[in-house]
């Protein structure tokens, strides 16, 4: 049984281009027109010609055309464009998986080092022109989804926010914004409560008012809030607890 053989990359088919590759056609697929496809001369591996594409976008700014002899310059150039193309392809899968912030999404395609750090910053400047990469508006979407499964304080939501890599301005602005029609009051109230109904009858108060303390304190609360809503709980006043 023959084994499998590993489809090389646009960008591994370049790197063994020899000399000065000379471009034979240059074609727009007709199943996408923001693409186009470059075909060299043979050059390897016994092969007729060799094939890559790239963005329709970045031909523009090579001025490449049929019947060229690429120099070093144009050929390095040209691995550039392939280099963003595949890091533009990646970005948009990663998003569409799952949504994340500018600096999360650089981690994530940077790691092992899949993609040039470099690149992915031009990759990220061109989604966040067109709209598709936009911490602002995740962090709000972010935001309003955490405190509909769960009463939460705006300090939480906040560092929540900032683990996922939303710069901290843009973190607070979406967490005051995610509560700015909620009481907190009721909301620690309603965590105090639910929280409470899980212990046991037999805890001593100081206990019971220990552990709802943490609780709401996690739950990014103030800490005059967390009182009054512990009062509420339990029903007593625990200044003396």
């Amino acid at each position: 049984m023959r084994a499998h053989t590993p489809r090389k990359s646009a960008l591994d088919r370049l790197h063994e281009l020899g000399g000065k590759p000379r471009i034979k056609t240059i074609s727009t697929p007709q199943s996408d027109p923001s693409r186009v496809a470059i075909t060299f001369d043979g050059l390897h591996d016994g092969a007729r010609a060799t094939r890559i594409s790239i963005r329709a976008r970045d031909l523009k700014q090579l001025s490449l055309v049929p019947g060229m002899a690429l120099d070093a310059e144009t050929l390095e150039a040209l691995k550039r464009a392939v280099r963003l193309d595949m890091a533009h392809r990646a970005a948009l899968a990663s998003l569409q998986r799952a949504p994340c912030s500018r600096r999360r999404l650089i981690e994530r395609l940077s790691r092992r080092g899949a993609h040039d750090r470099a690149i992915l910053e031009t990759v990220c400047d061109e989604l966040s022109s067109a709209g598709i990469l936009n911490d602002e508006a995740s962090a709000r979407s972010a935001a309003r989804a955490m405190v509909a499964r769960r009463p939460a304080g705006k300090r939480l939501i906040e560092q929540k926010l900032r683990a996922k890599g939303i710069a901290p301005a843009t973190a607070k602005a979406a967490a005051e914004e995610a509560v700015a029609d909620r009481d907190p009051l009721e909301d620690a109230t309603a965590l105090a409560r639910k929280r409470l109904r899980t212990m046991s009858p037999d805890l001593e108060r100081h206990v019971v008012v220990r552990r709802l303390s943490g609780v709401l304190a996690r739950g990014g609360f103030d800490p005059d809030v967390c009182r009054r809503a512990i009062e509420r709980a339990v029903g007593e006043s625990i200044d003396d607890a």
